[in-house]
């Protein structure tokens, strides 16, 4: 071992973020998978590792830079911008990829050995690979570390550009930790792919649910009072999988022994059974979703909602509403404007999983799962009673996947529903307190970190004292939140956003004439360069003053930076054999896309905007 090198080594690890020496060092020794180092023949250090038949060499016995370099060279990463390397060795082909990568570039290395990685600090010098700001290591993580780093090195616009690879004979001595490498990635990209569409796909609904929805704000509680108001006690949390047709009547016995949180599509089946909820909780904005009240009393329930909901559902709930905030940006713009914290309840996009951390952060134990399928139980999508009643068949997809149940063999689920176990088996595996967590569901997929156990049982075990659940709710949300005063301020950031989304109307206007004549120039293939030059400078005083209208009004951002995301990833789809002239004109015309888009989604929204303004000013 050489001291120095492993102190200089160690010291610029320290300054990575997620540095994690401690945990490599007492995970040492549990593979006996023991790396030896030499000398290579033209001098410098090589490495194996003990495989099938003997030692495999990670780098060439001759020449090991030069074999890295071909190695890198021949992945032909082109523009990829996110590289994800499984194998880090003595960093020779680490090196030989950063030399490949822009500035902005970032690659994340993956050691699936501790042991491994400390001989390597041991005997090599990497602080030029550890201290480059592109440069993110992990060593033998898990499931949930690897796809937290992921999530955080990854964007919209990087999905299509993210080159994933193992270093040639760590896919052969590690085959499980690989294919675990490349399935975390492969499902993360799908994640994060579902993600970008969703809010692509629903961002015009969204504008107009929000700005229907801000007038109901000032007569909202907020779900952070809520949190820490039943420490200790146990929390139902009722979805509506197909198995919760099998015990949902046992619910009764555990009114008001345990706080009955209601997802909106398991409400009708409660109801039915004659059992109200403590709480009911929503955060579709689709119409679609209005199918789940229509037709019901809700009235007397509290109602948690996310303000891009579906309006018609605040509109004619006549009871208690609970603001909460769930990756809403708008919102938690103006209520950190009012110095209000509504309280963020996470979520993978399930309002299950809102409902679980409802549960969590008002300090239940044990948080109980009923419902929770999150499986295709039976060949259902959902229980009978629900607004899927004649639609809940499952149909074969191709993104049909088979997972462990909850007795042991395998049930059918899909990606989407896959995600949502994912990440409650995450929250579940984050939290040290030792909450209990238990899956009544009583079928449907094995939820990793949940005791599996009978609803009677459950509530024989754990709902055996009283809880006067309704009056310990109203104690908090009978309290008022909103006053005039910040009424006024929100109106006064409408107003100001009203005018500055008719500038960007106009300069959208005039960006838009600009952009056709530029096309019309290279359709034709010859044009005046000074006709050009003077067309580009004008379109690019315009685009910075889109952007700073943009950036300075809240709103604007928020209703303009889907469509913006959706129009750039038009640049980057031009062939390899694209000429110059080819490239100008894709990039004029997506110009005038983009303005053209800009001025549909403003116009759209300017009436919904106005209207806000008029209902605010009549509270």
């Amino acid at each position: 071992m050489n001291c120095e090198i492993f102190t200089k080594n160690i010291e610029i690890l320290k300054k990575k973020p997620g540095y994690f020496l401690n945990s490599m060092l007492n995970s040492c020794g549990e593979s006996g998978k023991v790396p030896e180092i030499a000398a290579a023949r033209d001098g410098n250090l090589t490495m194996s590792l003990p495989g099938e038949g003997g030692r495999v060499y990670i780098h060439s016995r001759y020449r090991p830079l030069e074999d890295a370099e071909k190695w890198a060279q021949g992945l032909g990463i082109g523009e990829k911008s996110v590289i994800l390397l499984f194998g880090f060795g003595l960093g020779y082909h680490i090196r030989a990829l950063l030399n490949l990568m822009a500035e902005n570039d970032k690659l994340l290395v993956v050691e699936p050995e501790a042991c491994v990685f400390k001989r390597v600090l041991e005997s090599a010098d990497l602080r030029d690979i550890i201290g480059d700001s592109r440069v993110y290591i992990l060593v033998n993580p898990d499931e949930v570390k690897l796809k937290n780093m992921l999530l955080s090195l990854m964007n919209w616009r990087s999905l299509g550009k993210i080159f994933a690879e193992g270093y040639r004979p760590y896919k052969n001595i590690y085959p499980k930790e690989y294919k675990l490498f490349l399935k975390t990635v492969r499902d993360t990209s799908v994640e994060m792919a579902v993600d970008k569409n969703t809010v692509v796909a629903f961002s015009e609904s969204w504008q107009t649910n929000l700005l229907k929805n801000i007038p109901y704000f000032f007569e909202s509680a907020l779900a952070k009072d809520l949190f820490g108001i039943f420490k200790g006690r146990p929390a139902i949390v009722v979805s509506a999988g197909p198995s919760l047709n099998k015990n949902v009547h046992l619910l009764k016995k555990a009114k008001n022994r345990a706080v009955i949180i209601s997802v909106d599509t398991a409400l009708k089946v409660l109801l039915r059974e004659g059992i109200k909820p403590d709480l009911v909780i929503s955060i579709d904005g689709s119409e679609l979703n209005y199918e789940k009240y229509r037709g019901v009393s809700y009235d007397d329930i509290p109602l948690l909602y996310t303000p891009k909901v579906y309006h018609k559902i605040l509109s004619n709930h006549k009871g208690k509403k609970v603001l909460f905030y769930c990756g809403d940006y708008y919102a938690a713009y103006i209520l950190n404007k009012l110095g209000i914290d509504a309280g963020c309840l996470n979520s993978a996009g399930s309002v299950a999983n809102n409902a679980f951390d409802l549960a969590v952060k008002m300090g239940a134990n044990p948080v109980v799962f009923v419902g929770q399928d999150l499986a295709y139980t039976g060949n259902k999508t959902h229980a009978d009673g629900t607004m899927y009643d004649g639609k809940n068949e499952a149909k074969k997809e191709a993104d049909t996947l088979l997972v462990d149940d909850i007795y042991g063999s395998k049930v059918p689920t899909s990606i989407t529903f896959n995600k949502f176990r994912g990440w409650f088996e995450r929250q579940i595996g984050d939290d040290q307190t030792g909450r209990v967590y238990i899956n009544a569901t009583e079928g449907g997929a094995n939820i990793k970190g949940t005791k599996v156990m009978a609803l009677a049982r459950v509530i024989d075990n754990y709902c055996t004292e009283k809880i006067n659940v309704e009056e310990k709710i109203s104690s908090v949300i009978d309290k008022k939140v909103f006053n005039a005063g910040h009424v006024g301020v929100v109106l006064d950031e409408l107003k100001e956003a009203e005018k500055e989304l008719n500038y960007i109307l106009k300069l959208c206007g005039e960006g838009s004439e600009l952009s056709r004549r530029l096309s019309d120039v290279f359709k034709r293939g010859i044009g005046n360069r000074s006709v050009v030059r003077s067309c580009i400078k004008k379109l690019e005083e315009k685009d910075e003053l889109i952007k700073e209208r943009r950036e300075k009004i809240a709103l604007a951002n928020y209703m303009l930076t889907p469509l913006v995301y959706t129009v750039e990833t038009l640049v980057d789809s031009g062939g390899e054999n694209e000429t110059e002239n080819q490239k100008s004109l894709r990039i004029a015309e997506t110009s005038r896309l983009l303005y053209e888009g800009i001025t549909n989604a403003v116009e759209k929204a300017m009436p919904l905007l106005s209207e806000c303004i008029k209902r605010l000013e009549d509270i």
